[in-house]
C-alpha cells in the first residue's frame, strides 16, 4: 500500500508559513523511517511561496526530495474544469451571493465578505489531498498542517494504522465540572457541524426523500444551531452523526484514504449539480437564502468534519470504519478532562485566562491543555497507553530565547515535563506527532537537550531560523477552542 504524506500552507493573507514547514520537513527527515522513500508534497498557496519552499526544503531536508506545487497548480490539475481563484475568493464568493439574492429577497451586504479563512483552508486540503491521490498514487495519505511536528522515530505505516477507527467527543449526560454553572447549548457547534455536513448532504443533486427534504427545509436554521429536536431526529434517521452533539475533530490526526476521499469528493460535487469541488463548496455556503450569513461569514465549514461525516454515512453501517467516543474513554482515565467545562474553569488552560467557558465536548484534541493540573500527567499517560493515538495538541511556550527568569522557567520546565511524558510512553508512535498547535522554539531544544537525545532518543534536528507564531486564524477563529 502506498503511502504518502502531504503539507499544506497557510491563506495567502496570513504569514507565511515557510520556516515551520521547513521545520517539519526536518523533523520527518530526522524522525520518520525510511522518509525518502514516501512520497512528500507540499501545498503552499503561491507560486512565490512555493520557490521558497523549494529552497528551504534543499537546504534542510535535503533527503526527502518533496515535490513542491502551489496550490492554483494543483487544483487546475485536479479539477481542470473549476472558476474559482483561489486568490480572489471573496470576489467569488461576492459573485454566488448576488446570484442566490432573488432566490430570498432579502438585502445584500457583502461588504464584510473576508473571513473565509477556514473555507479557503478547506480547498486547500482537499486539494492537496487528491493531488495526492490521484497524481502521486497514494492509496492513504497524512495531512499535515504547518504547526506540526515529530518528535519520536516512528514509521509512517504506525502514524496512518488507526485510519479506520475515528475518535469522536460526547458527554451528553455527563455532569458539568460546575453544577452552579452547566454549560449552554453550544449553538456554534451545532452551526459548524451543520454547515459541514451540508456541504455533501443538503444540495438538490444528492439524494431525495423524507430525510434529505426535511434536511433542505429546516436548513436556515439549523445553521444558527436551532430547531434542536428536528436536527436530533434528522441526524439519527439519516445516519449523519453518531450522536447530536458529537464532535468528528476530537482527534487532530488527519488520515484520508483514496478510495473514500474519492467518494465524498464525488459526493459533494453531485450534490452541487455536477459543479467542480471548490465550486460546489462555495455554493453550498450560500444557498439556500440566509446561509450565507452563519456558514460563510460565521466561518465554520470544516474538512475534516464534512469527511468524517460521510465515512459514518457510508461505511460505518458496513464496519470498515469504527467510531469511538473518545469522552468515554478518556473518562476511565483521567475524569477531570472528560468533564463538560462551565466557568471559572480551574486551573484555566494557559492563555485563556480564568473565565474559560466552553460547552463543546472535551476529546483527545483537549486533553493536553489540562496538563499542569492535579493527576494530569498519570491520566494523560494512562489515555495513552490504553489508546495510542498518534497525535497530539499542545501550544509550547513562547519564552524568551535567551536564559529564562519567573514564569519563562516555569514554561521551560512544563514544556520538558511534556516531552519527558511523551517519551515514557510504550508505544513508540503514541503522542509523537505534534498537529496543529505552536512548535517550539530553540531554547526548548537547548533546555531540554539531556532528555531529548538520551530519552526520547532522535537525532539533534537541524533549527530553522524565522517567525513561529501561530496564525491570525488562530487568534479570529480558535477553531475548536473558545470564541
Amino acid at each position: 500500500m502506498r503511502q504518502g504524506l502531504a503539507l499544506v500552507g497557510r491563506p495567502p493573507h496570513e504569514p507565511p508559513a515557510d520556516t515551520l514547514i521547513a521545520q517539519l520537513c526536518a523533523s520527518l527527515a530526522a524522525n520518520l523511517h525510511h522518509a525518502p522513500s514516501h512520497p512528500l508534497l507540499l501545498v503552499p498557496s503561491t507560486a512565490a511561496a512555493a520557490t521558497r519552499l523549494r529552497q528551504l526544503a534543499a537546504a534542510h531536508a535535503p533527503s526527502l526530495r518533496p515535490t513542491v506545487v502551489s496550490l492554483p497548480h494543483a487544483l487546475r490539475l485536479v479539477s481542470p474544469r473549476s472558476s474559482v481563484d483561489l486568490d480572489r475568493l471573496p470576489e467569488a464568493l461576492r459573485q454566488r451571493m448576488h446570484a442566490a439574492r432573488p432566490a430570498w429577497g432579502g438585502k445584500l451586504h457583502v461588504r464584510d465578505v473576508g473571513r473565509y479563512t477556514s473555507l479557503h483552508r478547506a480547498i486547500h486540503q482537499a486539494v492537496a489531498v487528491r493531488y495526492a491521490t490521484r497524481v502521486l498514487g497514494c492509496e492513504v495519505v497524512l495531512l499535515l498542517r504547518p504547526e506540526s511536528y515529530l518528535w519520536r522515530r516512528v514509521g509512517l505505516a504506525a502514524l496512518v494504522r488507526t485510519r479506520g477507527d475515528v475518535f469522536y467527543s460526547d458527554h451528553r449526560g455527563a455532569a458539568p465540572s460546575f453544577p452552579e454553572s452547566p454549560p449552554l447549548p453550544d449553538t456554534l457547534a451545532r452551526s459548524r457541524q451543520f454547515c459541514s455536513i451540508h456541504a455533501w448532504y443538503g444540495g438538490g443533486g444528492r439524494a431525495t426523500g423524507a430525510a434529505s427534504s426535511s434536511w433542505r427545509q429546516h436548513a436556515p436554521r439549523f445553521a444558527i444551531g436551532r430547531d434542536w429536536a428536528m436536527w436530533e431526529n434528522l441526524t439519527r434517521q439519516a445516519h449523519l452523526l453518531p450522536a447530536p452533539d458529537a464532535d468528528l475533530a476530537a482527534d487532530p490526526l488527519l488520515v484520508f484514504d483514496a478510495a473514500a476521499f474519492g467518494a465524498y469528493w464525488r459526493a459533494v460535487e453531485r450534490a452541487w449539480g455536477g459543479r467542480p469541488l471548490a465550486d460546489a463548496l462555495l455554493d453550498a455556503m450560500v444557498a439556500r437564502g440566509s446561509l450565507w450569513k452563519h456558514c460563510l461569514r460565521g466561518d465554520v465549514f470544516f474538512l475534516e468534519l464534512s469527511y468524517r461525516s460521510f465515512l459514518y454515512h457510508h461505511f460505518e453501517p458496513n464496519g470498515s470504519v469504527r467510531f469511538h467516543n473518545a469522552t468515554r474513554l478518556i473518562r476511565h482515565a483521567f475524569p477531570p478532562a472528560a468533564r463538560p467545562l462551565g466557568h471559572a474553569y480551574p486551573p484555566a488552560p494557559r492563555g485563556f485566562g480564568q473565565r474559560w467557558f466552553h460547552a463543546a465536548p472535551a476529546g483527545v484534541s483537549r486533553l493536553w491543555y489540562h496538563f499542569g493540573s492535579n493527576g494530569s500527567e498519570s491520566g494523560i499517560e494512562a489515555f495513552y497507553r490504553t489508546s495510542p493515538r498518534p497525535a497530539f495538541r499542545y501550544d509550547f511556550s513562547e519564552f524568551h530565547e535567551g536564559g529564562a527568569q519567573g514564569g519563562a522557567a516555569r514554561s521551560i520546565r512544563e514544556d520538558c515535563e511534556v516531552l519527558r511524558l511523551i517519551a515514557r510512553l510504550p508505544d513508540a508512535s503514541a503522542a509523537s506527532l505534534q498537529v496543529d498547535s505552536l512548535s517550539p522554539g530553540e531554547a526548548l531544544r537547548n533546555a531540554c537537550a539531556t532528555l531529548l537525545d538520551t530519552r526520547l532518543r532522535i537525532p539533534p534536528v537541524p533549527w530553522v531560523p524565522g517567525q513561529r507564531s501561530s496564525p491570525a486564524f488562530w487568534r479570529h477563529r480558535w477553531e475548536w477552542f473558545p470564541d
